[in-house]
């Protein structure tokens, strides 16, 4: 008796410490609501503790739940402190409150992910159906097409932001073309572009046939995808699930019809991570047509995004170690990989005399630090104030300074960037001292400037919805009945909460990581390579994103999401 109410006290105990985590931040702000909560809570609890995970699978829990714990108090501390300047985020994480906090937050997530690893790790299935896979990738890609159509006509004749008219500029030659966005991406986009105005003689033409053009090509990348994972023996039913949420996701809708290169590359990358799964079935040899498609795949992926080589430089040392018994092989597929992919991108680049993108699209962190110790008046001597005045007036910094982007400094008029990349050994240096000087505040800028890629409860706009002012007389127009446009402004909006979830950047890599521990508990270990171009793409994010939380950066996560979590699965159908 008395060892049961011991752990019916400790149950309420700890059932109370997570409805305080909750309130603390921000989940719940109803005071009468949350004795109810503490009863469910308790009733979770102390369902969820017969359930004792162990060994390896413990202590990915343990990991996992301490990092989610610790990302949602700092999030929320940054969140609703990245503009009040006289406080220090880093230093109010460790308030009494915030501390408890992250041990009850740990706590639910040790509970709730003890409880889902328990399923995940045991679930199974058994494929029963056996259609024709070529009947299924056309079935498939119409039904996307379908699906996505109602963007298109009620954004006729495609979505371009300012970025888009950049590229267009490019195209029309009214711009000198350049890498800002990879020229590959141009390039393809000019070959659309051009036929429609053959054929149309308008700009709207155009764009309409490259809007068509990047829808079929998209479907295309998720219907291989979907038939993949059912040779995999997926079931057909989750497959249909798979469909639905390409289908009616206006994520894709809305991506599908947009003039930025991300749309291309997230389908490109999709198709990247089904390559390493191919050669991860058989560690043991390279089958030469796996080898085609994985360097083919390799190579678009480094052509689309100017940042990709950062994401292979993570992936090369893990591919190494995976095909380790294959060493010489591997060195050989990765070196001719680099080769081809810098002869190529070089040699386009000198024929069409595109110049690379300025080098502050590499230094936006740094910057971002820079600016907030100086509008917080931060510790910084004669000498450096000189320094950031040549580059960037500080009057200016405090007038614009954005915690969030760092666009409004980048793009200033009086922003001197051919200063910096005179000087950059100089400017480096500045940074460095100024951020060993006033390390707190730096580590304050950082969480702002990269809150949106591990907070989940951060989200923005995730798509461009309506018209540019532009120097093309472009124009959208609805060409079907209102209430379908009507229909896609609210799905598109962050005002619901039913819709505003599937816009958060965080959850994406956060589904990712629990999976991806399904793949590491199953001990099927070759297979955590898929996962590498994932954290690649998340560590660029962290070390150089431009903007907190821009949606389309993260774009092919979205896109290979049913693989990433139907992989853990597939083995066992073999």
């Amino acid at each position: 008796m008395k060892k049961r109410l011991l752990e019916i006290g400790i149950n309420v105990f700890l059932a109370l410490i997570i409805v305080f985590s909750f309130i603390v931040v921000g989940f719940i702000n109803n005071n009468i609501f949350c004795l109810f909560l503490a009863i469910i809570f308790y009733s979770f609890i102390s369902k969820s503790s017969k359930i004792k995970p162990t060994g390896r699978l413990k202590k990915w829990i343990i990991v996992t739940s301490m990092l989610f714990a610790v990302f949602e108090v700092v999030g929320h501390v940054t969140d609703i402190n990245m503009r009040n300047y006289d406080v220090s985020i880093i230093g109010s994480v460790f308030k009494i409150k915030n501390i408890i906090s992250i041990g009850g937050l740990f706590t639910f997530f040790y509970y709730l992910l003890s409880y889902i690893y328990y399923y995940l790790c045991h679930f199974s299935f058994t494929k029963k159906d056996n259609y024709n896979t070529k009947k299924l990738f056309i079935i498939f890609l119409i039904v996307m097409l379908i699906g996505w159509s109602i963007y298109f006509l009620t954004h006729f004749p495609g979505i371009l932001s300012s970025d888009s008219f950049d590229i267009l500029g490019q195209i029309k030659g009214d711009r000198p073309i350049n890498n800002h966005h990879p020229v590959f991406y141009t390039l393809y986009i000019k070959l659309f572009y051009e036929i429609g105005v053959a054929l149309f003689h308008s700009t709207e033409g155009g764009v309409a046939v490259f809007s068509i053009a990047q829808m079929i090509t998209l479907a295309a990348a998720s219907s291989y995808l979907l038939v993949f994972l059912y040779k995999k023996k997926i079931p057909i039913l989750f497959i249909l699930l798979f469909l639905m949420f390409f289908t009616f996701s206006p994520i894709m809708g809305f991506y599908s019809i947009t003039m930025w290169k991300d749309v291309l590359f997230g389908a490109v990358f999709t198709l990247f991570i089904i390559s390493i799964y191919k050669l991860c079935e058989d560690v043991n040899r390279f089958k030469v047509g796996n080898c085609i498609f994985f360097i083919i795949t390799s190579i678009l992926v480094n052509l689309l995004r100017n940042n990709a080589i950062f994401i292979y430089i993570v992936f090369i040392p893990f591919f190494i170690y995976i095909f380790r018994k294959k060493l010489k092989e591997a060195i050989i597929i990765i070196i001719s990989i680099l080769i081809l992919f810098f002869t190529i991108k070089y040699s386009v680049l000198n024929l069409l005399n595109a110049p690379e993108p300025s080098s502050s699209e590499l230094i936006a962190i740094p910057l971002q630090q820079v600016a907030r110790i100086v509008v917080k008046d931060g510790n910084i001597s004669d000498d450096e104030r000189k320094l950031i005045n040549d580059l960037i007036s500080i009057d200016t910094i405090k007038q614009v300074y954005a915690p969030e982007i760092v666009d409004n400094i980048k793009f200033n008029p009086n922003y001197h960037a051919a200063i910096f990349n005179d000087n950059k050994g100089k400017y480096l240096g500045l940074w460095l001292n100024l951020v060993i000087k006033n390390l707190d505040i730096s580590v304050d800028s950082y969480l702002c400037s990269t809150l949106g890629y591990w907070y989940p409860n951060y989200y923005k706009d995730a798509m461009v919805t309506c018209d540019t002012d532009n120097d093309y007389n472009y124009k959208q127009k609805n060409i079907i009945f209102s209430l379908a446009y009507r229909y896609t402004q609210k799905v598109a909006s962050t005002e619901i909460s039913i819709f505003s979830l599937q816009y958060s950047i965080a959850l994406y890599f956060y589904i990712a990581f629990i999976f991806m521990g399904v793949v590491i508990v199953k001990k099927i270990k070759n297979y955590i390579l898929c996962y590498i171009p994932i954290w690649g793409l998340w560590l660029t994010l962290m070390i150089a994103t431009p903007d907190n939380g821009v949606f389309r950066y993260i774009f092919g996560v979205v896109v290979a999401l049913p693989l990433l979590i139907s992989i853990p699965y597939m083995k066992d159908n073999e």
